[in-house]
């Protein structure tokens, strides 16, 4: 929808500016007699700023905030106090969003950053007798996050997202970028990658009703497969293929021919789960299989063949670089826990294509000796 700081007062939409905006959940529509045809972002929806006072909700999505909000604040503001009109928001997702579209963040001269704190009682700053405001004092604390916004020569807001301080254009481009072009699901325009959520893309198009909610690189990854933009990374099978010199884990995803080593493909996660496939090289499982642990954590939420895991172990830097931090089990199905339930039978029938809404987390509660799991604390002979 429009914002009608993109309107004159005759409701005709200004020359260079965006054409929508998402509207927060807070914000009233632009009534008749004043400029029509979007929301107004200086002005609150009376009901629902009822609403979010007594339920403590989100002035953005209107969900309820946590214990942990997030607020904004100009980079070059001098004073440590931070007002909130509406609120403290209540995730980064959230805050983001705010940064990338909100007129009063998009039309400052200085990048725009993000601190979490921990949540207060409401406050009336406006004089409207709601206490739907927080006000907060940010001395001593550290930025979450940053967004920076620059005038292109049409004048439409760009963004880009970055970590800890605010950071200048030029900065933000030597932040981690991909190998290749991931596309919007809504806009079709860029995805960049988001250094301060490790694994996952943003869209920076502000005009867009996705701008700052988080992609996980490997849906992206799939999408540009199945658009024909790129192929599948290496299928199953042993040995694996050599990439940049290092044999490929079947669950690294890859793109245009370079593998995000730090990272997982979700897909091919789940199904490793499902089907009790090895996570390095894709194949079935025997019966009984070992998985890296920390604590009863499991590393990477998926089993390994003996001899995967000494490859793992000689090559993976996440497991080199804190070798004595880990130790490895010998375990069944029966032993591991997903999100704190049993394990179901394996599925033959699974498929990398299959909807994935997330990946369980696995446990080994019963690790120690003496429970029918064996327990090393040293690795298997290369």
């Amino acid at each position: 929808m429009q914002c009608t700081a993109d309107l004159d007062n005759a409701g005709t939409p200004l020359p260079q500016r965006p054409q929508s905006r998402p509207q927060p959940w807070l914000a009233a529509t632009s009534s008749d007699g004043e400029r029509r045809g979007g929301w107004d972002p200086w002005k609150f929806d009376g009901h629902r700023a009822v609403r979010m006072r007594r339920d403590d909700l989100c002035q953005v999505c209107g969900g309820p905030r946590t214990e942990v909000v997030y607020v904004l604040a100009p980079a070059n503001q001098t004073s440590t106090m931070v007002e909130m009109y509406g609120g403290a928001v209540c995730s980064l997702k959230c805050a983001r969003l705010t940064a990338a579209v909100c007129p009063h963040y998009t039309t400052a001269s200085s990048p725009t950053l993000i601190y979490a704190v921990p949540r207060h009682e409401r406050v009336d700053l406006v004089g409207c007798d709601l206490a739907n405001d927080d006000e907060y004092d940010i001395a001593g604390l550290a930025p979450a996050g940053s967004v920076s916004t620059s005038r292109s020569p049409d004048d439409t807001t760009r963004t880009s997202g970055s970590t800890g301080a605010a950071t200048s254009r030029s900065a933000a481009t030597q932040a981690p970028t991909s190998p290749a072009t991931f596309r919007c699901r809504d806009c079709r325009g860029d995805l960049k990658h988001d250094p301060e959520l490790h694994d996952q893309l943003v869209c920076t198009n502000p005009q867009c009703f996705a701008a700052g909610s988080p992609v996980a690189l490997w849906r992206a990854q799939r999408a540009r497969v199945r658009r024909g933009d790129d192929r599948p990374a290496p299928g199953p099978g042993w040995p694996r293929p050599l990439v940049e010199g290092r044999p490929h884990p079947w669950v690294t995803p890859v793109s245009n021919g370079t593998p995000w080593w730090r990272l997982l493909d979700g897909a091919r996660q789940a199904l490793a789960q499902d089907a009790w496939l090895c996570q390095v090289c894709g194949e079935p499982l025997p019966t009984r299989a070992l998985v890296v642990l920390d604590g009863d954590r499991v590393v990477s939420d998926t089993a390994l063949h003996p001899r995967c895991l000494a490859v793992a172990d000689a090559v993976c830097p996440h497991l080199t670089r804190a070798a004595n931090r880990y130790t490895y089990a010998e375990v069944t199905r029966l032993d591991l826990l997903a999100d704190g339930r049993p394990l179901p039978q394996p599925r033959p029938d699974a498929t990398e294509d299959d909807d994935i809404p997330w990946v369980p987390a696995w446990t080994a509660p019963a690790y120690s000796a003496g429970t029918g799991v064996t327990v090393g604390n040293t690795r298997p002979a290369r």
